[in-house]
This record gives structure tokens, C-alpha cells and sequence, in this order.
């Protein structure tokens, strides 16, 4: 189910911007749903810059990727899935997924998978933080990482656990 038809998918506004890796990428392969491997760019490295009040840099780093990563406009990519299902035998149901819809469908199916983020649905299923597998960044370094300006940020970052982290990996990485 879905509150959108294909075509108001294609033409309506950027839903987020996302970026696949090679483990995505190689179940949408084996899938068959992997429409734009030989037109999207291939990534091969991810950087980030923060940038002080005056315009130098704070921090800077490139890494490159153990595979290649893609990016395709979701607008795109979500509209064309929703045709191979139906053309693969799926039912596309176009309309609002509300509490009461779903109790009335779910006797009707083995399996119903809620992917929703806002909205009444989402509401229903809150997020146990000791469940989670993963910990904000924020949390695992013990607080925010937060840019200041000029040298004493410079000398605040070189003692930041992320910062550490990141010398010791590249000096294993650079290692004879």
C-alpha cells in the first residue's frame, strides 16, 4: 500500500536523498531490481569537510569505499519498483495507510511490513534505544562533536575520541 501513484511519485518532490552501498546494490542485483547500475555514477569515496566562521577548514577527510556505492533520484527508483512488483503479480493498493486499514488487512496476509517514519502509523511503534544495534555517533563518542573556530578547535579535535579513532585506523592502514 502506498498514499502514491507511480506517476505522482515521479513528479513530486525529492523524498530524501540517499546513497547505496555495495551490499544494497548487490541484493538489488540479485533481485533484478538494479535498473540503474549501468547509468548511475559509481562512487568510490565519501568525504566530509567542517568549515569554521571564517572559512578554513576544521576537520577534512576522504575515505574510500571497500566497494562501489550508487545514488539515484528516489523519484525515480520507488515509482519504477512499484511497477515491477505489480508486473511481477504483486497488488499495488493507492491509498492512506491508517490504523484501521491496517487492522483490517492484516488477517488477510502471512506477513504486513509497516514502513512508515511519520504519521499516525509510525506512532504505533516506538524505538527501544537499548534494542537499537547501533548508537548515535553523538552517544559513542561520549558527547556532541561540535566545530569551533581557529586553532583552539584544531587542538579540541586532536583530542576527541572520534579523532583518535581515526589516527589509529589510518596509522595501521598506512602500516608496512
Amino acid at each position: 500500500m502506498t498514499d502514491r501513484t507511480p506517476e505522482e511519485i515521479r513528479g513530486g518532490r525529492v523524498m530524501s536523498s540517499q546513497c547505496m552501498f555495495a551490499t544494497a546494490l548487490g541484493h538489488e542485483r540479485a533481485l533484478g531490481l538494479d535498473r540503474w547500475a549501468d547509468e548511475a555514477p559509481q562512487i568510490a569515496a565519501l568525504g566530509m569537510s567542517v568549515g569554521g566562521p571564517g572559512g578554513e577548514r576544521l576537520l577534512d577527510w576522504v575515505g574510500r569505499l571497500d566497494g562501489s556505492a550508487q545514488s539515484v533520484d528516489q523519484r525515480a527508483k520507488m515509482p519504477a519498483w512499484l511497477e515491477t512488483f505489480a508486473d511481477r503479480g504483486g497488488r499495488v493498493l493507492v491509498g492512506a495507510a491508517t490504523v484501521a486499514e491496517l487492522d483490517r488487512l492484516s488477517p488477510s496476509y502471512d506477513l504486513v511490513l509497516v514502513a512508515s517514519g511519520r504519521g499516525a502509523l509510525a506512532e504505533l511503534f516506538t524505538a527501544r534505544r537499548r534494542a537499537l544495534p547501533v548508537r548515535p555517533a553523538a552517544a559513542r563518542a561520549g558527547g556532541e562533536l561540535r566545530a569551533r573556530p581557529g586553532a583552539a578547535a584544531r587542538a579540541r579535535l586532536r583530542g576527541c575520541p572520534l579523532q583518535r579513532r581515526a589516527r589509529r585506523r589510518r596509522a595501521v592502514r598506512d602500516a608496512p
